[in-house]
């Protein structure tokens, strides 16, 4: 959808400005076209292309669930709370059409449907901006749940230096420590049982 006139050059086009509020109805309602998994704490990227890239101005926005993940304008780039400094937009590769949103660190709360709209610059005051869906992506976050029940034992390391460091360190013999290997593994493993055994779960 072009977003020019024909009484109105691109020359005369009007800055862009951004709306102060995005009204979503309608945007969130089609299917997710792709998913996506990644583990938690890595990169991801958010797959995205625009048809066709105009010589106007180019404005993409990110939202999950009607909250702004990434908004990207001329020379300027804005994360949502929450997504500060582990999301972007390249500017380079958005004017090759490339509208991908790079996430990193991503955490399990980042499951979910991301959507990525276009705005299309006013060519006057008078005219009323146009919100253009591109495609909307459903991000699955998988990864380890922490258990407060286990106890912080981290005594042994894989070539026995003897380093050791914990909560139970100092229930651990010095001998124990500089075992490695398997052996000591499942040594270490036996006296976490019986510490919780005696002492009760770690809170």
């Amino acid at each position: 959808m072009s977003a020019f006139h024909p009484d109105h050059p691109p020359s005369e086009s009007v800055p862009f400005e951004p709306e102060p509020l995005l009204d979503t109805t309608g945007l969130l309602s089609a299917e997710p076209v792709e998913n996506v998994s990644v583990e938690v704490g890595s990169t991801i990227v958010l797959p995205c292309k625009l048809e066709s890239v105009g010589p106007e101005t180019l404005y993409i926005k990110w939202i999950k669930e009607s909250n702004m993940v990434f908004e990207r304008k001329p020379d300027n780039g804005k994360a949502g709370e929450g997504y500060e400094g582990r999301v972007d937009v390249p500017e380079e590769e958005l004017r090759k059409g490339n509208c991908s949103l790079v996430l990193r660190n991503p955490t399990l709360n980042d499951t979910g449907v991301y959507t990525n709209i276009q705005l299309v610059p006013r060519i006057k005051r008078s005219v009323t901006r146009e919100f253009k869906k591109i495609s909307s992506v459903s991000l699955s976050v998988s990864g380890p749940i922490p258990n407060r029940f286990q106890p912080a034992l981290d005594c042994l390391d894989p070539i026995g230096v003897g380093f050791c460091s914990g909560v139970w360190a100092s229930l651990m013999p010095r001998s124990l420590v500089k075992m490695a290997g398997e052996e000591a593994a499942r040594v270490q493993v036996a006296i976490s049982s019986a510490l919780l055994g005696q002492y009760g779960a770690y809170p």
